[in-house]
């Protein structure tokens, strides 16, 4: 551009007006003015500023004017697809660069690094919150003019979708003690999993994807955690399920043989017997206790060892941390034994 702008003194003190001309067409009333040649004014032109006063008094100065080349005015056009932002796993995406000069090879600059090659292909990239500054230009050339566009391109980190499930189900569980459960946690994705653990209880029991616990727990409430931590590409995840384990229910067995019901003078095998071995149970006679232990006891009666009566036998267990308690209870009746009697003469009744 070429700026222009006339200074002028009257004498007389007279007002004066101001008038610029290009090429004979008045073009300003103004006493400065900018010449802005386009691309299609190379060539001579003829400037001239003109002043006059209020008493037909006036003045002008020309210059000539060359324009060599004018550049032509060039831009470029930069987009994405799918357009920014997006999350990790939503890639691959294009990136189009463009500019409207045909003397030169555009150029795309990812974060200062030339990657001309990717225009207009799939591109796949780490996860980026601040975003890749792209860069499409073109340098100047004879005719054109240089050209540049610039625009941010955010990768968000992803969702790794993580999962966790009791037996199967991802929700929580109830169980009877000792069923078999199986804690499973997961996450859909192969980046950074061997970061990923399984807790228990605040206990790292297992890690990976997928990571897991099958076991026969104790009776109680058991927390199960699985947590993937943030990567490069994805955000932190973390889910929780509870297992709820209820005490297994005891059963007791009291039987008595040859019966309940006997003749004093016979032998009586009491037994009380559990489903399982981990509950300590008591054998009650009459309020008495006569044994205890696990699994299965005895209270063996020797013959003429209890006088004819009623004896109220209980069996019971306070149970423990994964069994119930229970008792059960039974009469052994000892009924009285028939006298016989003898009567003999010796040597003879006669």
């Amino acid at each position: 551009s070429l700026y222009f702008e006339i200074q002028a003194y009257d004498a007389n003190n007279d007002p004066l007006t101001y008038k610029f001309k290009l090429d004979g067409q008045e073009i300003s009333n103004n006493n400065k003015w900018t010449y802005y040649p386009g691309f299609f004014d190379a060539g001579l032109h003829i400037v001239e500023a003109w002043v006059f006063d209020n008493k037909g008094g006036y003045d002008f100065v020309v210059w000539n004017v060359t324009v060599i080349n004018v550049l032509i005015p060039t831009s470029c056009n930069l987009y994405f697809n799918p357009p920014s932002p997006i999350t990790y796993d939503e890639q691959p995406f294009i990136v189009y660069c463009s500019c409207n000069n045909s003397e030169a090879n555009v150029e795309l600059w990812r974060d200062g690094v030339n990657v001309t090659n990717e225009i207009g292909i799939n591109v796949t990239l780490a996860a980026k919150p601040t975003g890749y500054l792209y860069v499409c230009n073109v340098s100047e050339t004879e005719n054109y003019a240089n050209a540049s566009n610039q625009s941010l391109y955010i990768i968000n980190k992803a969702d790794p979708r993580a999962h966790l499930a009791l037996n199967g189900y991802e929700y929580d569980l109830t169980v009877i003690y000792g069923e078999t459960t199986n804690a499973t946690g997961w996450v859909e994705i192969n980046q950074a999993t061997q970061n990923a653990v399984l807790l228990r209880n605040g206990i790292v029991i297992a890690i990976g994807s997928p990571a897991s616990e099958i076991a026969v727990l104790p009776a109680g409430l058991w927390n199960y955690t699985y947590y993937y931590p943030e990567s490069q590409n994805y955000t932190s995840a973390i889910i929780t399920r509870l297992l709820n384990v209820n005490k297994a229910q005891t059963l007791l067995n009291l039987i008595a043989i040859p019966g309940w019901d006997v003749v004093y003078g016979n032998s009586v095998n009491i037994t009380c017997s559990a489903n399982n071995n981990q509950v300590l149970i008591e054998l009650w006679r009459n309020n008495t206790k006569v044994v205890d232990g696990y699994g299965i006891i005895y209270d063996y009666i020797d013959a003429y060892e209890l006088a004819a009566g009623s004896y109220v036998y209980i069996c019971n267990t306070t149970g423990n941390q994964n069994y119930t308690s229970a008792s059960i209870n039974n009469t052994l009746i000892i009924n009285k034994a028939q006298t016989l009697l003898s009567l003999n003469a010796l040597p003879s009744w006669n």
